[in-house]
C-alpha cells in the first residue's frame, strides 16, 4: 500500500468519523465541565445558581461545538468569579443594621412632626451611636 492511498483513507475515511465523534462528544463535555466549574465557586449556594444559569444557556447554544467553546470561558473566568464572590461576601454587613445601632427605633427627642433636633439631641444621639458601634 503506498503512502498515497494511506493518505487517502485517513482523510477521507477516519478524519470525518473523528470529527463526527468528537462533534457528539462536545456538549456531554461541555456539561461536565460547566458543573465542575459551578462546584469550584466554593459557595453551595452560588454553585448551585451559577450551575443552572450556565447549563440554561448551554441549552440555548445552537451548534455542538459552541457547547464545549462556552464551558471552556467559564472555566477561564472561574478566578475573577471566585474573587468576585468572596469580595461580595466580605462587603455585606454581618453586623447590626444603623436601625438595631439607636436605642430605640424612633428615638424619644425627635419631634413628631419633623427629624429635627436642636444641638444637644444631636450630641446625644451621636453619643449614643458612637457607643453602640464601639460596643
Amino acid at each position: 500500500m503506498s503512502a498515497e492511498v494511506i493518505i487517502f483513507m485517513v482523510t477521507a475515511v477516519f478524519l470525518p468519523l473523528l470529527l463526527s465523534e468528537f462533534g457528539d462528544w462536545c456538549p456531554w463535555l461541555a456539561k461536565r465541565l460547566t458543573q465542575w466549574a459551578a462546584r469550584r465557586l466554593g459557595d453551595a449556594q452560588a454553585a448551585e445558581r451559577y450551575s443552572e444559569e450556565w447549563l440554561a444557556e448551554l441549552a440555548h447554544l445552537p451548534g455542538k461545538l459552541s457547547h464545549l467553546l462556552t464551558a471552556i470561558s467559564y472555566f477561564l473566568a472561574l478566578p475573577r468569579i471566585r474573587w468576585s464572590l468572596r469580595a461580595a461576601r466580605r462587603t455585606t454587613s454581618t453586623g447590626p443594621s444603623l436601625d438595631e445601632l439607636l436605642p430605640s427605633q424612633t428615638p424619644f427627642y425627635w419631634e413628631p412632626r419633623g427629624v429635627t433636633m436642636n444641638w444637644a439631641h444631636q450630641t446625644e444621639a451621636a453619643f449614643h451611636l458612637l457607643r453602640a458601634i464601639l460596643n
